[in-house]
């Protein structure tokens, strides 16, 4: 989990940029429910980090983001979690 998205395999990079494609598409404002990898996932992308971990977002925590004229940006990233995932 401490590694870079461009190193790990061609079927783990594809699976993220169709998760990418997926937001890029919502065709109006959208709650999405997800998992500690998703969503930092999208943090990276929206914040140009290629690290796999970004945060490590608390339980029922909330981030927000943009996803205007085809660009991806973090509005606010949600609380983080007090324990150690590793």
């Amino acid at each position: 989990m401490k590694r870079r998205w461009i190193d790990l395999t061609p079927e783990l990079t594809v699976w993220r940029q169709v998760m990418l494609d997926c937001i890029q598409e919502f065709p109006f404002d959208t709650v999405v429910f997800s998992h500690f990898v998703a969503i930092n996932i999208v943090a990276g992308a929206a914040t140009g980090n290629e690290l796999m971990i970004q945060f490590r977002p608390d339980n029922c925590s909330v981030s927000h983001f943009n996803t205007d004229a085809g660009r991806l940006t973090l509005v606010a990233r949600g609380r983080e979690a007090r324990t150690n995932i590793n």
